[in-house]
């Protein structure tokens, strides 16, 4: 399965992601953050690999532990995804949720 890129995420910032949660139900994240992680030595110019890491906030009081989801979102579509709680954001207090890409 074809992760979507940092680019995509970057044109995506703010826009909602449909997350699918256990028993059929889905909470909406909100995407707040993307960010440019260090290159790493297996990256080479033949084999590009994107490093990076991306926040989601949750605006319900629904806490999602650690695992991985299937994400859906209009243009970008279906794929899944591994995110952790990172705890809430500071100004809102919402969850936040991390993935990263390495």
């Amino acid at each position: 399965m074809n992760l979507p890129s940092h680019q995509t995420f970057c044109d995506c910032l703010r826009h909602n992601f449909r997350v699918q949660i256990d028993g059929g139900s889905n909470e909406n994240l909100v995407l707040t953050s993307v960010s440019t992680l260090l290159e790493s030595a297996v990256s080479t110019p033949s084999h590009p690999k994107e490093h990076f890491s991306i926040i989601f906030e949750c605006q319900n009081q629904t806490h999602l532990p650690q695992k991985i989801y299937s994400f859906t979102h209009p243009t970008v579509g279906q794929f899944e995804l591994f995110i952790v709680p990172i705890g809430p954001d500071r100004v809102s207090k919402h969850m936040c949720y991390q993935a990263i890409f390495n």
